[in-house]
């Protein structure tokens, strides 16, 4: 039975949610919209964001932490929590010492 905090990746991958979504997202902060969440291959949660000024798409993991805790780089949203989609969340990126995008924070918007 498929977990509801997130949906399945071959679920994921049926809605082309993982062909869809960049892996590269912008750089700094931005504003995005979680559209849906997919359990990743390791100990991570790839959730799935618009970009509200542009429409593009990005995919992010939330990595757990401590206590079964998705969350990204900051220790903040738990991204495991059932029914966030369509929240508004700001968020930071950057990119780490191998050029790879690190998700360092996300705060929910009003």
């Amino acid at each position: 039975m498929e977990d509801k905090r997130a949906m399945t990746p071959k679920r994921a991958r049926e809605l082309g949610y993982l062909t869809e979504y960049a892996y590269m997202p912008p750089i700094g902060q931005w504003t995005g919209k979680l559209i849906a969440k997919c359990w990743g291959n390791g100990v991570n949660i790839i959730c799935f964001f618009e970009h509200v000024d542009t429409g593009n798409k990005y995919q992010l993991s939330a990595w757990r932490h401590k206590e079964n805790i998705y969350r990204p780089k900051d220790d903040g949203i738990n991204f495991s929590q059932k029914g966030m989609e369509k929240q508004i969340f700001l968020i930071e990126t950057q990119l780490n010492s191998k050029g790879k995008p690190v998700w360092i924070s996300a705060i929910p918007l009003a």
